[in-house]
């Protein structure tokens, strides 16, 4: 059960980063203004 929820904390993890970094790129290209980020 511990691998488990190590493999599911670090699936989650590395999503959110993937998610993050994303975010950052789009932002860059649109200083100063309010972006809206819809997930699920």
């Amino acid at each position: 059960m511990k691998k488990d929820i190590e493999f599911i904390r670090d699936q989650w993890h590395e999503r959110n980063t993937i998610m993050a970094d994303n975010i950052a790129k789009i932002a860059a290209h649109y200083p100063g203004k309010r972006l809206a980020v819809l997930t699920g």
